[in-house]
């Protein structure tokens, strides 16, 4: 299992599996750009199977957990 934690105080725990997912990825750019504050600047956690549920924004930090 992984913590996210999000710069907003929201956390959320998923499966490593998920995050491990080549499917999964951490989104840096939209079209060459930084997102937006909006759509989860500086970064946003995209699981596809998982998206609007664990897709979260403003990831900050992963932790491992057991």
């Amino acid at each position: 299992m992984a913590l996210c934690k999000m710069f907003s105080g929201y956390t959320t725990i998923i499966p490593i599996e998920d995050i491990l997912n080549p499917q999964s990825i951490v989104v840096l750019e939209i079209d060459n750009l930084p997102p937006k504050p909006g759509m989860g600047f500086p970064a946003r956690l995209f699981v596809p199977h998982l998206y609007g549920w664990k897709s979260a924004k403003w990831l900050s930090e992963f932790i491992r957990i057991i």
